[in-house]
């Protein structure tokens, strides 16, 4: 009689690679850099790693990915802050700056009306505050 043939478990396939120096803390500082406006690069600087590496560890680390994603709306808050503080000081083109970041405001072209806008940095501010406000109004369902 044959001898029976005995099935193994496939042994388990080595990671390749270095090991990944991830820590859940970093979290927290990606949170404070992008408060003041850090982005991914200012993010690898200060821990130390390649760019690469912060996106790799957003793809894998669901809180790492978060952090990324609050780190990024709260920069954004802080630049457009910046912008807004520059445009009530009186800079056109912070002014047009917002209008287009924050509004999608266009340069006028030839099949569109010209709009004047008069008055100060911080009335101007307000229209468009209000003009975005009213159009989230109907554009609501």
């Amino acid at each position: 009689m044959a001898a029976k043939k005995t099935k193994t478990k496939p042994k388990p396939k080595k990671k390749v690679g270095r090991p990944s120096t991830y820590d859940p803390s970093y979290c927290d500082l990606v949170r404070k850099l992008g408060a003041t406006g850090g982005m991914a690069a200012s993010f690898a600087a200060a821990l130390g790693v390649n760019k690469d590496t912060i996106y790799q560890w957003g793809k894998d680390h669901a809180e790492f990915s978060d952090a990324l994603k609050d780190a990024k709306s709260s920069g954004e808050a802080f630049y457009l802050k910046q912008a807004e503080n520059r445009a009530r000081n009186g800079s056109d083109v912070m002014i047009k700056f917002l209008l287009s970041a924050a509004y999608g405001y266009r340069e006028k072209t030839d099949n569109q009306q010209e709009v004047t806008i008069k008055g100060s940095a911080a009335d101007i501010i307000k229209q468009v505050h209000s003009a975005a406000g009213n159009a989230a109004d109907r554009t609501d369902p």
